[in-house]
């Protein structure tokens, strides 16, 4: 009876780490850019368009990403608006203009889809003038 039940607790202990481990597997990891981000466009002189677009080795990784667009002021950054990305990746915000020519962007880390179809979409930053 003993070896019976010890057989069965060794028979069953690859099921149980096997249902522990966490679901990461499923999808590569697809390297995201953005490509550009520039301050300007805009009639009044107290506001910046802030434009720029985002790029991946995956078009699943381009449309509804979350991005974050900051300006240059006294030797620090600042957020300045907060976006979406369109279909094919571009973006853009407005708001006060950077004490230099330059702007950054910020697009998070996003996960699209689910089991064998889920593709992880990495951050990425770019300062740009």
């Amino acid at each position: 009876m003993r070896k019976l039940a010890l057989g069965t607790l060794l028979a069953a202990l690859p099921l149980t780490v096997m249902a522990a481990a966490p679901a990461t597997a499923g999808g590569p990891v697809e390297t995201t850019i953005v490509q550009h981000v520039s301050c300007g466009g805009h009639p009044d002189p107290n506001l910046c368009v802030y434009s720029g677009f985002v790029d991946s080795t995956n078009a699943k990784c381009l449309p509804g990403r979350t991005v974050k667009m900051f300006r240059f002021i006294n030797g620090e950054i600042k957020l300045v608006d907060t976006g979406k990305t369109s279909r094919r990746g571009g973006f853009g915000g407005v708001g006060p203009p950077s004490d230099v020519s330059a702007a950054k962007a910020k697009v998070l880390k996003r996960v699209v889809g689910s089991g064998a179809n889920r593709v992880v979409c990495r951050g990425a930053s770019y300062t740009g003038a």
